[in-house]
């Protein structure tokens, strides 16, 4: 099946967009998914290499909820979601 990663901030520039359509196995979930991407993409390879670290250092939505509300890296994913990653930004 397909899923639609949108990945924003300075990341989407070295990608040369900020949209990528995946395809996972059917029955994945986010954290099936975001290894995928890891695996197949060399710059959120750099950027980050676990699936736990997307989502300690960024916003991740399903479907523009975020993934904390439904089941974290455990939510159940279905054809054609679309998954946002917003890179947190910190400053002192």
């Amino acid at each position: 099946m397909t899923v639609r990663f949108i990945i924003r901030g300075p990341i989407s520039k070295r990608l040369g967009s900020n949209s990528l359509k995946v395809e996972i196995q059917k029955d994945s979930t986010l954290e099936m998914a975001l290894a995928h991407l890891i695996g197949s993409n060399a710059e959120v390879a750099k950027e980050w290499n676990t699936p736990e670290s997307i989502n300690r250092e960024a916003l991740v939505l399903i479907n523009e909820q975020d993934v904390e509300i439904l089941n974290g890296l455990d939510t159940a994913l279905n054809s054609n979601d679309e998954i946002v990653i917003l890179p947190l930004i910190h400053g002192g």
